[in-house]
């Protein structure tokens, strides 16, 4: 079994996308990380160019983006035993080899998900790390204005089991360029609509940045709002879901209209809770906020709140037409979403694996008490055929 350190190394060395490279935030380097977890999933952040287009694309077109698409995967390691021998010097040199290398895939064509007139190249952060073997492929999305780092305490475990762990920074967190999809919704009226060009995004990212074949999808609080608006619009894509405490039966958060109409005053309360965070002499928290200072960051939140939440796009309605095999996780004294939602996640997916309660963790059992959830993850993606 490989270190978590040496696991960070493999997600370097074994990117397979040429123009993928690691990828340091100066507000993350800045705190200094007591929490191994922390520090090797810090090490795995990686960053790449997204192609997002409302028309299909292939990599051998004349664009910069479309130059830019990685190459098929490499194979892995045979072995975990071997994987462990790769060293920081030769990982490194692997790394700037990929980089610079010759883009294999010109034949590829990319299938169009945003909206019409929606053509960017967003550059993206993410966490990945690559485990030995035939397991799982995973994509785990963070909370609201949280960050990759969200999952530091699961991808590595994962991946020494032999899965495949991606983890996303999407558009309300992380390091990802939030520019073109923030000026796209200030162009929209209000209500704009946040969803579309997000589950754009996120679907050009898997087809783009991670192996061929259906994926297991992981979402907490927002994030598993996402998941589950993902899961329902491309099914074909993934082969089971996981939630987390997740939005959907019910948001943290007034009535759509309320939000909207209050969007200046929360922006305003947002702004104020990221200063402190910031400065909090909790490693955890400081982690959370890490991304806070970004560019577009608050204007990402301003058209967020505009929008009246992910309400507007995922409820019941949805969540019933969702067809992925889905666990349900809760913390079973979540003070923002209530464990009812989670009994009520299993009344109305169409193909729901049950409810596993963590006992006294709050709203993300994955941070507050980790060794179950992984425990009921390895459960349930062993029982998948």
């Amino acid at each position: 079994m490989t270190s978590s350190s040496t696991l960070s190394l493999l997600a370097l060395a074994l990117s397979p996308a040429t123009t993928r490279v690691p990828f340091t935030p100066a507000s993350l380097a800045a705190i200094p990380l007591s929490c191994p977890a922390a520090s090797a999933a810090a090490a795995a952040y990686l960053r790449a160019p997204v192609s997002v287009s409302s028309s299909s694309s292939s990599s051998s077109s004349s664009s910069a983006a479309a130059a830019a698409l990685p190459p098929p995967p490499p194979p892995p390691p045979s072995s975990c035993a071997a994987a462990a021998t790769v060293s920081t010097t030769t990982s490194t040199a692997l790394a700037a080899a990929a980089a610079s290398s010759s883009d294999s895939s010109a034949s590829r064509a990319w299938r169009s998900y945003a909206p019409r007139g929606f053509d960017a190249t967003i550059e993206t952060s993410f966490c990945q790390l690559r485990g030995c073997g035939d397991g799982r492929r995973l994509l785990f999305l963070h909370g609201a204005d949280s960050n990759a780092l969200e999952w530091r305490h699961l991808i590595g475990d994962l991946a020494q089991k032999g899965h495949s762990c991606t983890a996303l920074d999407w558009w309300s967190g992380g390091w990802t360029d939030r520019a073109a999809i923030t000026r796209a919704l200030e162009a929209q009226p209000t209500p704009p609509r946040p969803w579309e060009l997000v589950r754009a995004h996120a679907m050009s990212f898997l087809e783009q940045h991670m192996d061929d074949g259906p994926v297991v999808l992981v979402g907490t609080s927002l994030g598993g709002a996402v998941a589950l608006d993902l899961a329902a619009s491309h099914p074909e894509a993934f082969e089971a879901l996981v939630l987390i405490d997740a939005g959907g039966q019910s948001y943290k958060a007034p009535a759509p209209d309320v939000v909207t109409a209050l969007a200046p005053i929360a922006l305003t309360v947002k702004r104020i809770a990221a200063y402190l965070q910031k400065r909090s002499p909790d490693e955890a928290v400081r982690l959370v906020a890490a991304h806070r200072d970004e560019p577009g960051w608050l204007e990402a939140g301003e058209q967020y709140l505009r929008s009246g939440s992910y309400a507007r796009a995922v409820g019941p309605d949805l969540i019933r037409t969702v067809q992925p095999r889905t666990l349900v996780i809760w913390g079973e004294r979540d003070p923002i979403l209530p464990l009812s939602d989670a009994y009520a996640f299993e009344r109305d997916l169409p193909n729901c694996a049950g409810v596993r309660v963590i006992p006294g963790a709050g709203h993300s059992p994955h941070l507050e008490d980790p060794r179950p959830v992984i425990d009921h993850l390895h459960e349930f993606l062993d029982s998948l055929p």
